[in-house]
């Protein structure tokens, strides 16, 4: 574990802390077969008081933040993600890709499949996916030696918000002698804090900024903004270009950031105090198996009263979450018993996804409630 003392986006050494005290936070969120005692480290946020960004103050050993690959299958939401960033990155004139992070190697599936003559070359040190008509490299992209590298194209997906050190890495690209393109496919953070997707400032996703301050942060850098999508309420594509001319410097600051953050908190705080008053007799669950969950869980939830956490994927059912004691049932199973018991759903952007599910069913007996 290490403690951040300065802002990882401007250098800036004015920090302050979010948080009076320390909370506790489990080192990782993969799943397990057994249950373990997991290894903590102190969470606590910080506020760089120059460019108004905010990131976790400690972070953990990344070997073992990611000792376990948990790009599990995916439902319809990242299914789709895939599919649209996809069409994104093959409908540019691109020849040669450099992946980082591919996890189960989807999105490069739906790539490869359109463009099969692409060279395609992955760094990852925990890849799970296919690996005909690709390279894979199992190391992290700090160790990868940049000085060989012929790629003209990097895709990230879904990895950039993992970077502990966004600058060092964006200067990795910046010495790819061929490069011209990033895809970049980021969380839209501005939307998880605003709408309660509990998958931002924690041990994996370690810091919070705008999406405008991102582009900015690209372009000051050598990379202007070629286009930009946004995907539903989870993520924003952006593809940017290497620039070799000069950018005029622009101010790297967060407009929003100050509120957005506080008013973060203070739902998180009000969820924790709602939970803990769920107490009506009947077995208690909640959704999904992951860090969504994890996260709100370190603010002083009462997980006595949670009988199991749930989820849709086969790869967790009866295995454990990561610092987490009971194990993950199947929602499935759970809502067709439809026994008496409160389901609580706290998956954030991916809710709609039970939405649609429990619309043609019946669970009269079950209670719902959304975080």
């Amino acid at each position: 574990m290490s403690k951040r003392i300065h802002c990882i986006w401007c250098n800036s050494t004015d920090l302050s802390d979010f948080f009076e005290t320390d909370y506790s936070t489990p080192i990782a969120s993969y799943i397990e077969d057994e249950l373990n005692t997991p290894e903590q480290i102190p969470y606590n946020v910080q506020k760089c008081n120059q460019c108004l960004s905010y990131q976790i103050k400690y972070v953990a050993d990344p070997a073992k933040v990611y000792k376990k690959n948990h790009a599990y299958s995916y439902g319809t939401t990242l299914t789709e993600m895939c599919i649209l960033f996809s069409d994104m990155i093959t409908s540019s004139d691109i020849h040669s890709i450099l992946e980082v992070g591919a996890g189960n190697g989807y999105l490069a599936d739906k790539i490869l499949k359109a463009k099969p003559t692409l060279n395609y070359e992955i760094i990852d040190p925990q890849y799970i996916g296919n690996r005909e008509n690709r390279t894979i490299i199992n190391s992290f992209i700090e160790n990868y030696d940049t000085t060989a590298s012929l790629h003209d194209t990097i895709v990230l997906s879904h990895v950039f918000e993992h970077f502990y050190e966004p600058l060092t890495i964006l200067n990795i690209f910046k010495s790819m002698k061929n490069l011209k393109h990033i895809f970049l496919n980021m969380p839209n953070l501005e939307l998880y804090v605003q709408k309660n997707t509990f998958h931002v400032l924690n041990t994996e996703h370690t810091y919070f900024v705008e999406n405008d301050f991102l582009e900015a942060f690209f372009r000051i850098n050598g990379f202007k903004l070629e286009k930009k999508l946004f995907f539903k309420e989870h993520s924003v594509f952006f593809h940017f270009v290497k620039t070799d001319t000069q950018i005029d410097q622009v101010q790297l600051i967060n407009k929003n950031s100050v509120e957005l953050i506080q008013n973060f908190f203070n739902h998180v705080k009000d969820i924790t105090n709602k939970l803990n008053q769920t107490t009506d007799g009947n077995p208690i669950y909640m959704w999904p198996c992951s860090m969504h969950t994890q996260f709100i869980l370190n603010f002083g939830v009462n997980t006595n009263l949670i009988t199991a956490l749930l989820d849709n994927s086969s790869d967790k059912i009866g295995q454990y979450l990561y610092g987490f004691s009971k194990q993950c049932l199947s929602f499935e199973a759970i809502i067709s018993l439809n026994k008496p018991s409160t389901i609580i759903l706290n998956g954030g952007c991916f809710n709609v996804e039970i939405e649609k599910m429990l619309a043609t069913r019946q669970c009269d007996n079950i209670k719902f409630i959304y975080v």
